[in-house]
């Protein structure tokens, strides 16, 4: 019998922890979706198609060659409406509901803007910006870093952005989502010499976009043993982070069971390290993302490309949108536009 170690890494913990909350949001965006076009017609705003599907949005299995499926038209319906200005007037259910859930902190650390049933902050916060939309977008550490400096698409420092997302986490600062995961195991995982490289930070951003997957050997099939390499504050916080998507899936779908994610530890291992292929092999680690956007300078991605043996993320800007679909599909689509590396090596 031939024994094959595997070991279980804080970037393996991360990836599935990622991909079961992407499988379980997608289950509970189907069940929005209804929820998202009533809240539409209720405030009677028109909904933009014209925009690239950001994110897994574009990505699902179900978005094919024959037009937009119910997780794309859900997309559209969100982003509308966090693009809508109320008037102060406007009351709807639907509203409501999917105001309460993206104010979920699973989602960041408070909301951008105030909105219709959110018109104050939340004690210890302070709104980013005061003009209020239907729903609003939830600040995360990356945002916040950016903001803070001021710094343009293309001004931008990498390692000063994610260095300050990594002080924050530190400082306890990004509460508990899958950002302040992402950078808790970037500083663990992906440290070259006090470079950190954004993989996880940048993944993670992909996937909260719209809040923000042998031969046989002789003597039969060989036995795996796997080792549990996940260091326990990764853990404690992704176990965190399970609770508070459960959590607010709970709330905005009036229904404990219907969505609920099993946290992984030593007792489920074979389960996140299954987790964590399936994500490979269905999605891929291939992301690309927008983290900044300006009027004159364009729009600032950061990009997961597997290159000299290992994962790393490639900075650039662009006058468009990179589309993630696309990326995917041919990853030097971004060479025209001279991608720079996050870490020098």
């Amino acid at each position: 019998m031939t024994i094959i170690d595997i070991h279980v890494t804080n970037f393996d913990f991360y990836i599935a922890i990622e991909w079961n909350i992407i499988k379980a949001m997608r289950k509970v965006e189907k069940a929005l979706k209804n929820v998202a076009w009533q809240a539409v017609a209720d405030v009677d705003i028109k909904v933009n198609r014209d925009r690239v599907l950001e994110g897994y949005y574009g990505m699902t299995l179900e978005y094919k060659e024959k037009g937009l499926d119910n997780l794309a038209n859900y997309f559209f319906a969100i982003k509308s409406l966090q693009e809508g200005k109320p008037n102060g007037t406007e009351h709807s259910e639907a509203l409501r509901r999917l105001d309460d859930f993206y104010h979920s902190h699973v989602f960041g650390m408070g909301p951008e803007r105030p909105t219709v049933y959110y018109p104050k902050p939340q004690t210890g916060w302070d709104f980013k910006d005061n003009e209020a939309r239907f729903i609003s977008g939830i600040v995360d550490g990356i945002y916040l870093a950016i903001t803070e400096k001021r710094w343009s698409a293309l001004n931008h420092n990498t390692q000063a952005i994610v260095q300050k997302a990594i002080e924050l986490q530190r400082e306890g600062k990004l509460g508990i989502n899958l950002v302040a995961l992402a950078a808790l195991v970037d500083e663990k995982e992906h440290n070259y010499n006090g470079q950190i490289d954004p993989v996880c930070l940048t993944c993670s951003m992909f996937t909260t976009i719209l809040s923000r997957a042998g031969e046989p050997c002789a003597g039969g099939a060989p036995k795996y043993k796997y080792y549990w390499d996940v260091d326990k504050e990764v853990e404690e916080l992704g176990t965190k982070v399970i609770e508070g998507y459960n959590g607010a899936f709970a709330r905005v779908l009036q229904d404990s069971k219907a969505v609920k994610m099993i946290p992984f530890d030593k007792q489920n291992i074979e389960a996140c390290k299954s987790a964590k292929n399936d994500s490979y092999s269905l999605l891929g680690a291939e992301r690309v993302v927008k983290i900044d956007s300006d009027e004159n300078d364009g729009n600032l991605h950061w990009a997961v490309r597997w290159e000299n043996g290992r994962y790393g993320v490639l900075t650039f800007t662009s006058p468009e949108i990179v589309d993630p679909a696309k990326y995917k599909l041919d990853t030097n689509i971004i060479d025209k536009y001279n991608p720079t590396p996050a870490v020098r090596r």
